[in-house]
């Protein structure tokens, strides 16, 4: 009989697809912070060395999880039809069902990353465009300790908003 394989089959494709599309995005999201943040484990980068990223390992690896995500589709999709369904289709109903299910959000999948992705391109861009090289160790010493005042001004102002709001609270 045609059912065990093709649920196994089944199985593991959807296994493989939703794992190899998450390590993907999560790292095409960590590569695009880098990029757009300027720093990798607290240390700056310089304007060249993020474009190099950018192209060197955020493109090519966004192209290929939009790649992944339509072949996936695919595959989730056809899959049903390559079964003998004349002999099993009470046992492969639902699984058609869900194949088509699933292969139609990687198809919504590889849309909405088309359209994220080249958000993305843009705000990396700008952000390539508009950072400012520091020339010097006294430069990036600089951007370092106004970052931290920043960061904890930022803080400041949120810890007074919870204590204002806190205190005009009814009770």
């Amino acid at each position: 009989m045609v059912v065990l394989p093709v649920v196994a089959t089944i199985v593991i494709s959807l296994w493989a697809s939703c794992n190899s599309l998450a390590t993907c995005l999560k790292y095409v999201n960590d590569t695009r912070n880098t990029i757009i943040v300027g720093e990798i484990n607290r240390k700056l980068l310089d304007k060249k060395t993020r474009r190099m990223i950018l192209l060197n390992d955020w493109i090519p690896v966004w192209g290929f999880m939009e790649m992944l995500a339509l072949v996936f589709s695919m595959i989730l999709i056809v899959l049903p039809f390559a079964a003998d369904l004349k002999t099993a289709w009470n046992q492969l109903g639902v699984l058609w069902i869900v194949c088509f299910a699933v292969g139609v959000v990687h198809i919504i999948f590889f849309i909405g990353g088309i359209w994220t992705g080249i958000q993305d391109i843009y705000e990396m861009r700008d952000a390539l465009r508009n950072c400012k090289e520091p020339s010097t160790l006294e430069e990036k010493i600089d951007q370092r300790v106004e970052k931290a005042i920043a960061e904890k001004a930022l803080g400041e102002f949120f810890k007074k908003a919870l204590l204002e709001l806190m205190k005009s609270k009814p009770d």
